[in-house]
């Protein structure tokens, strides 16, 4: 097969970054749910779970990584009535509570704390925690 000067003399596409691809369409539709690890660019399986695939006890859907492979890591999706929560317990590991909407009270040990929506609180292990939403206007 003859090159023409032209082809010789165009550039060439440069390679992937560590952690990227040049793939087409077809081939990134093949894949769907894989991603580049950036650390040893091995494929490794993103998880796509519904909220309501997940356990559901009475004010919480409960993700636990270890039910997904090598993931190291667990939250709840909890969803209070007006005037309730989880009563005061503890966990090996950090607890993080993230508002979403509305106002929540914590109890992190001696305090307490008061929280609305969009404000994060970080709890340390081992520390008992409990939260409870207001009371429902009257």
């Amino acid at each position: 097969m003859e090159v023409s000067a032209e082809a010789r003399d165009r550039p060439t596409a440069a390679k992937a970054a560590p952690g990227t691809s040049q793939i087409g369409p077809d081939e990134r539709q093949k894949r769907q749910g894989e991603v580049d690890d950036p650390f040893d660019n091995e494929k490794v399986m993103t998880h796509i779970v519904a909220k309501e695939e997940l356990p559901y006890g009475t004010i919480a859907h409960k993700f636990e990584g270890h039910r997904y492979g090598d993931v190291n890591v667990s939250f709840f999706l909890v969803e209070s009535p007006p005037g309730s929560g989880p009563v005061m317990h503890t966990h090996p590991y950090e607890e993080i509570f993230v508002t979403l909407e509305g106002e929540a009270t914590f109890t992190v040990g001696d305090a307490t704390i008061e929280v609305s929506a969009g404000q994060i609180v970080v709890a340390p292990a081992g520390v008992p925690t409990s939260s409870s939403t207001p009371e429902a206007d009257r």
